[in-house]
């Protein structure tokens, strides 16, 4: 979740957390200038999103989802002095601006057990991404797959 927008969304992401989803700090600009901060001002930048969390939902999240998947050596040490668990994806299906079977199809083509899927929330047409969603689920609960949150995927690791 880009937390620069969280503030507004505060009743959904209260809503998020108590349907026992998982909700990550995907940084609190999203720009980026991110991929490029070290030291002071990458922390700051992901620590000012944390404290947002904590500020709405009384807690911070231990994931974190660098803007663009992008990282640089100066992320590893802050994200081990803050506590936050770096996560990326391994199948992009480039959803935005498409129609849903498009999306569904990409993901449904790729997606294998364990994967771990990025799509994008903030589109022109968010029934697009609901549709889109539906097939995907639909899809793999027919094959026996289930769904898992990022908690359960990935453990202690």
């Amino acid at each position: 979740c880009v937390a620069g927008r969280a503030k507004e969304q505060a009743g959904l992401l209260r809503r998020i957390k108590e349907e026992g989803h998982t909700l990550g700090n995907h940084s609190y600009a999203h720009s980026w200038l991110t991929n490029f901060l070290a030291g002071r001002p990458l922390r700051a930048e992901i620590l000012r999103a944390q404290q947002m969390f904590k500020d709405i939902l009384g807690e911070a999240p231990k994931y974190y989802r660098s803007p663009m998947g992008l990282t640089n050596p100066h992320l590893g040490p802050v994200l081990r002095e803050t506590g936050l668990k770096l996560v990326g994806w391994d199948v992009r299906p480039f959803d935005r601006g498409i129609p849903a079977k498009t999306t569904a199809a990409r993901i449904n083509g790729a997606a294998v057990d364990g994967s771990i899927v990025l799509l994008h929330d903030g589109g022109a047409d968010p029934e697009n991404l609901s549709v889109a969603v539906s097939g995907i689920i639909g899809h793999f609960t027919a094959l026996g797959y289930s769904f898992v949150n990022l908690d359960e995927l990935l453990g202690d690791i």
